[in-house]
């Protein structure tokens, strides 16, 4: 779905957090948006807000405890708008039940978690989906899950996300198999900063008095790390993104969040036939999207055809790392001809080289190669040797040009160069007070970095990339 202009979008749990971004973001692609939140107030200033811009927005008082009440969303949706075009059941909540075993818990407690996790988004789903898929217009069904819908444990929060997974698993397939023009995807964020962790402060009223936390260490340290998190306009820019894409599922998690060895099970769609792949996930990761829909999924082992023309054999880097392997005078030597010969026969398309430096005064570190001025017929053949056995099996070598500027060591310089006088302040690193370079000064400089791989160029590297460290 990519036409949005003029559409029709329902958001639960629109008044806060993930919600009120969708909210904002579909209002700015011109669609008519209907905004329900359980948090009346909230709801109020949200959609005065979007009103302000000319956006065209309602808002309804909506408890997707209750069926009625959702039906009542869904028929004023239908008045005011007509046909409903994107269906967000963002509504959710988080869990109260601290360290409490599963076997512990009140049924209560579990009856609302489950009553907004799952059986709110069914049946928003049984209440809006006849409507989309008889209209016959193009759609799609947007429902906000969570890591922990994917991870094992989590309690009864993971309990409820899992059983949303599964349903819109099998919603999916169901919309497939039935050649509808509905598409759906899953949102799984880590963490963001919402209010999740103040779901008690909409408990209704018939549920009881609202509960308080029985491990307050716990809480304090989640709503920290909730904090710390995304903010939910960069997750809305994503939904957006997914949605136009047909991206099944896509998540935003932070460095450590997935266990090593974790294996998911991924589904995709390749000629209306859903194919499955498991993958064992040995890092974690920052952002991972995974696309589920129309077209099959890149392989590492794919050709990468770059805008210039160039074709790279797979999509394998090696990167750039620092390797003090220069003789005594910054050359080349039969030690970057043996460590390249063997990355070139690894199999990676592209080998990036450690620093190449521009200037022997300012050094990254001691070792490193050094091209400036005219070059001897010693210093070419070296280049060219080490060119030969980076560039083996169709490998693209890639010389990493750089000046170290401020992160020059004092053990080379104790007085770098810099754009400014600032100082760089490493732990555990010794680096002097920089002089400010003149202007005839970052002339000189441009000037080496294109004689650089102007050499580079003529001694059989197939490609450079620019590095400095002048503004670290």
């Amino acid at each position: 779905m990519d036409q949005f202009e003029g559409k029709t979008a329902v958001i639960t749990g629109a008044a806060s957090g993930i919600g009120k971004a969708l909210a904002e973001r579909f209002a700015q692609e011109k669609m008519q948006v209907v905004l329900a939140d359980i948090e009346e107030d909230a709801l109020e200033k949200t959609v005065e807000s979007l009103r302000q811009y000319q956006h065209r927005v309602i808002g309804v008082k909506t408890d997707v405890l209750v069926e009625e009440s959702i039906k009542e969303l869904y028929a004023k949706a239908i008045e005011e708008y007509g046909n409903i075009h994107i269906l967000c059941n963002n509504a959710g909540i988080g869990a109260n039940s601290g360290n409490k075993p599963i076997w512990e818990i009140d049924k209560d407690d579990w009856e609302r978690l489950m009553g907004v996790n799952y059986q709110g988004v069914l049946t928003g789903i049984q209440t809006f989906l006849p409507h989309m898929v008889e209209h016959g217009e193009e759609g799609h069904v947007l429902t906000t899950v969570s890591m922990a819908g994917l991870l094992p444990g989590a309690g009864t929060y993971g309990v409820s996300k899992h059983s949303v997974m599964a349903l819109t698993e099998a919603l999916r397939r169901d919309l497939i198999s039935r050649q509808t023009k509905i598409n759906t995807s899953v949102l799984c964020p880590g963490f963001v900063d919402t209010n999740i962790d103040k779901s008690e402060r909409n408990r209704p009223s018939y549920l009881g008095d609202a509960r308080e936390t029985t491990n307050e260490i716990g809480a304090e340290i989640m709503s920290a790390m909730l904090r710390q998190g995304k903010k939910p306009d960069e997750i809305a820019k994503i939904v957006l993104e997914a949605i136009k894409r047909t991206f099944f599922i896509f998540y935003l998690i932070l460095p450590g969040m997935i266990p090593s060895g974790l294996t998911l099970t991924i589904y995709y769609q390749e000629k209306r036939y859903l194919r499955i792949q498991r993958r064992k996930w040995q890092n974690s990761f920052l952002l991972e999207r995974m696309e589920r829909n129309i077209r099959p999924m890149v392989d590492i082992s794919d050709k990468l055809v770059l805008p210039c023309g160039v074709q790279i054999k797979n999509r394998i880097c090696k990167g750039a790392m620092t390797e003090g392997l220069a003789d005594e005078q910054n050359r080349a030597t039969f030690k970057h001809v043996n460590l390249y010969d063997r990355w070139s026969s690894g199999g990676a398309g592209i080998l990036l080289t450690g620093n190449v430096q521009v200037d022997h005064r300012y050094l990254e570190r001691p070792g490193n190669v050094v091209i400036e001025g005219k070059q001897t017929n010693e210093q070419l053949s070296r280049l060219t040797s080490y060119a030969e056995a980076g560039t083996k099996n169709n490998t693209h070598l890639w010389m990493q040009i750089s000046h170290a500027g401020r992160q020059t060591p004092a053990s080379v310089s104790e007085t770098p160069v810099a754009p400014s006088d600032v100082q760089l302040q490493m732990p555990g690193a010794q680096f002097g007070k920089p002089r400010p370079l003149t202007h005839e000064e970052i002339l000189d400089i441009i000037q080496r970095f294109s004689h650089c791989a102007s050499i580079a160029k003529d001694t059989g590297f197939t490609g450079v990339q620019y590095m400095e460290h002048m503004d670290i």
